[in-house]
């Protein structure tokens, strides 16, 4: 008994000193523990209160050398250990996103990848998408790729939902499409937050093209991008030694100048048995006008159940006169019972006479179950003239039993605007045997030395791209095609699926989100897909995406009206939600204040209000316009009781604006009414005129002080009329609005004229001095050229408002549907 006793002393006293090195980052200490205690492997035991073990606590600390250090202490079976929370090491490292732990962790258990928390059965990828991180989730996601039965929607698992709709939320939607490709069910799957994948699309307005509001000079440049791929073939592939290896494909326009052509990824799977045969290759053209040689990836795969053999191609290059000796690479390998021979023969080259030794690159390596051989060669050409010779760098491997093969070569290019004398190919052989789901990867990069002058181009014309924001335009139609296509798949789920499907999907309510979002895509989608959905698409309100779109001032979604046939169109207007108000009171309510705050001016939000009303008015029934709902309100009333408080702030903006415009033109009809009579000049003795009176200044002079006169009184008559006016809820939608506009124009020409005259007259009086009188004149037209410059967007709102197109595309250009 006593000894049971001083053995758990002992433990808790070397267990407190173990937290006690981790915490305090001491990994010598560590070491010392385990020489120590050679027998007692501390680390694959529970050590704290909370069911942590070591791992857990340099985890959660940070330490990723000495969580590098107990990995290798301890066994794959006590990385699987769970604290209360019910979190293994890993899943706690991919919550706080820290790879380096993940990945050392993984390639000693890469069982880890699928084991679940306790609390919801999630898998790693989906906690750390669920908490924030992206990159982390992509990594174990293109990594590690975990078989598809894990995303299989079931009704005890929601892993693949909740991935797929975090990933949609996130905005990784190359995860997204991948995702549903692999299993188009989970378009209609419950995740753990009761939500579906369809549902969270229809949520993120910003997606498609109708939730993002482009300029009128962004808008051309946006159609005219090419249109990126739908999804990131940059997946992560793991390679010798727990490094990764990661391939972005990325793509830019040729603007002002400097063209950037395109990058190709391209990925190649041959799948047997669950494994995979990926094929890369990376090339990265020069900018501005450099060019940058071809590159050659050949690959050629004759499985058997034997063996494999490529051969090689030998090139030869003569360049400017100067030959250049052939790349003779031979091997010959002698296989038996695992072990391989690799033979490289190196060759030189002589270029403008001098001559460089070449560098010898040998690798043999003999491997047994499931061990690996890398061969890199990177091969670096001289600036400025001067040559280097090529290395030549082969791996040719016998792969058995599930080993593995890679071929790895990287050449580098001198690029600098000078001749290159000779460029010698390399060739690169690899023999490949593939028996029962082996796997071999062949890969290989091309990267061009790009010169001081061309990256500094290079450099600034990204800087341009990003100045004039099409770096982030080419991002938004990368999200609005990808948006696109994953809204497509989803699509064809749904055509495939009954009602009870749909239901449970909440497919009606993604309809309806996206209805009060605006997201005219989605709804037309929807409506080619499975027409009837409109018809008994609702809230729990019980009202209709055209009730929603009234309710939430979506014009596109309301101009839908105008696409559908007449019977449709008026069983829809008909119906009214549970609280018994029809699609006219929805044009009264002010459900959403965020669409009627980007109007400027409280009179325009009060006019386009009307206008929606009059416009629902217009098309609903006759009987409509006097039903009550259940608190005894027509559609009038609740219009006049919800914009009481709106009409008090449109009167205001009214009165206000008014009484500073008519100051101003008061001010400018004192100022150009007696002006004409007090202008000096050389008087005509004998008439008493001056003697400019047949100038050409002086008659400009005369007529622009006169339209100055003129257009400032009307515009101070108009201001007099608004400021005058009863304001009642029609003023607001043509009265007002119009007595503006014509305010706001007189007092721009009398502004105008104004000027003109105070330039002419400064013109006549100092003629002779021009060099005074032309800085005076733009001096003076600061002050004035500032109230226009603030004004004038008022006038073309209003203008745009009154007697524009309208809020309604009723001549929407007409899409098929189903």
């Amino acid at each position: 008994m006593g000894t049971r006793e001083e053995n758990m002393n002992r433990n808790e006293e070397l267990f407190e000193r173990l937290h006690k090195a981790v915490r305090d980052n001491k990994l010598n200490d560590i070491k010392d523990i385990r020489k120590s205690h050679p027998n007692d492997e501390p680390w694959n035991q529970i050590i704290t209160d909370k069911d942590e073990t070591v791992l857990h606590i340099a985890v959660a600390n940070g330490r990723e050398h000495i969580v590098k250090e107990l990995v290798g202490y301890m066994s794959a079976r006590s990385l699987e250990m769970k604290d209360s929370d019910g979190y293994t090491a890993l899943t706690t490292a991919a919550v706080l996103g820290n790879w380096p732990m993940v990945n050392c962790m993984l390639d000693k258990n890469s069982d880890l990848i699928s084991t679940r928390v306790t609390e919801g059965n999630n898998l790693p990828v989906v906690m750390a998408i669920d908490f924030g991180q992206i990159e982390m989730a992509r990594r174990l996601y293109y990594h590690y790729r975990i078989p598809d039965k894990e995303w299989i929607p079931e009704y005890d698992d929601r892993n693949g939902a909740t991935l797929l709709t975090c990933a949609i939320y996130a905005g990784t939607l190359d995860i997204a499409l991948d995702l549903i490709k692999r299993s188009p069910r989970l378009a209609l799957a419950i995740d753990n937050y009761e939500e579906s994948p369809i549902l969270a699309l229809a949520s993120m307005r910003q997606f498609f093209p109708s939730g993002n509001q482009l300029g009128f000079w962004k808008q051309p440049i946006y159609s005219r991008l090419s249109a990126p791929p739908t999804s990131d073939e940059a997946c992560l592939k793991r390679v010798s030694n727990g490094e990764q290896c990661q391939s972005n494909q990325e793509y830019q326009s040729n603007i002002l100048g400097l063209s950037a052509p395109p990058t190709n990824d391209e990925a190649r799977l041959n799948v047997s048995n669950g494994e995979q045969c990926q094929s890369n290759q990376e090339d990265q053209s020069n900018i501005s006008g450099l060019s940058a040689p071809p590159t050659n990836d050949e690959a050629r795969l004759n499985i058997s159940n034997v063996e494999q053999c490529l051969s090689n191609q030998e090139d030869q290059s003569n360049i400017s006169g100067l030959s250049t000796p052939p790349t003779n690479d031979e091997a010959r390998l002698n296989v038996s019972n695992g072990e391989q021979c690799q033979s490289n023969q190196e060759d030189q080259s002589n270029i403008l006479g001098l001559s460089a030794p070449p560098t010898n690159d040998e690798a043999r390596l003999n491997i047994s179950n499931e061990e690996q051989c890398q061969s890199n060669q990177e091969d670096q050409s001289n600036i400025s003239g001067l040559s280097a010779p090529p290395t030549n760098d082969e791996a040719r491997l016998n792969v058995s039993n599930g080993e593995i093969c890679q071929s790895n070569q990287e050449d580098q290019n001198n690029i600098s605007g000078m001749d290159i004398p000779s460029a010698t190919p390399t060739s690169d052989e690899a023999l490949f045997n593939v028996s029962n789901g082996k796997q071999c990867q062949s890969n290989q990069e091309n990267q061009n030395n790009i010169s001081v002058p061309s990256a500094t181009c290079c450099y600034l014309g990204s800087r341009v791209l990003d100045f004039l924001g099409i770096t982030q335009l080419y991002g938004t139609k990368k999200i609005h095609v990808q948006s696109n296509e994953l809204l497509s798949q989803m699509c064809h789920v749904i055509s495939e699926s009954n009602t009870k499907q749909l239901v449970d999907g909440l497919v009606c309510t993604a309809i309806c989100r996206a209805a009060e979002n605006g997201i005219v895509e989605f709804v037309y989608e929807m409506l080619n897909t499975n027409r009837t959905l409109i018809l008994w698409a609702q809230d729990e309100n019980g009202r209709n995406i055209l009730m929603l779109g009234v309710l939430h001032r979506q014009e596109k979604i309301f101009s839908i009206l105008y696409r559908l046939d007449g019977n449709m169109s008026r069983y829809l207007t008909c119906l009214a939600d549970k609280y018994g108000n029809n699609m006219l009171h929805m044009a009264g309510m002010i459900e959403d204040s965020t669409r009627i705050n980007q109007i400027p001016g409280a009179a325009l939000q009060m006019q386009r209000e009307l206008q929606w009303f009059k416009e629902v008015e217009r098309i609903v029934r006759p009987k409509a316009k006097e039903n009550k709902n259940k608190d005894g309100l027509t559609p009038q009333q609740l219009f006049t009781k919800n914009h009481a408080d709106m009409k008090e702030k449109g009167e205001k903006w009214m009165k206000n604006t008014a009484t500073s415009c008519t100051l101003v033109g008061i001010l400018i009809v004192t100022i150009m009414f007696p002006a004409v009579f007090s202008f000096q000049g050389d008087n005509n003795q004998s008439m008493g005129l001056p003697k400019s009176l047949n100038n050409f200044l002086f008659n400009v002079f005369i007529i622009s002080n006169a339209l100055s006169l003129f257009s400032s009184s009307t515009s101070v008559l108009m201001f007099l009329g608004i400021l005058t006016s009863r304001y009642s809820e029609e003023d607001f939608l043509e009265y007002l609005p119009r007595q503006m506009i014509i305010g706001l124009l007189t007092l721009f020409c009398s502004i105008a004229t104004m000027m003109i005259t105070f330039s002419s007259a400064l013109l006549i009086i100092l003629h002779e001095r021009l060099r005074i009188a032309i800085p005076l004149i733009c001096l003076a037209s600061v002050p004035v050229s500032f109230f226009v410059w603030i004004q004038f967007p008022i006038l073309k709102d209003m203008i745009i408002s009154t007697y524009g197109p309208g809020i309604f595309n009723k001549k929407m250009k007409s899409t098929k549907l189903i």
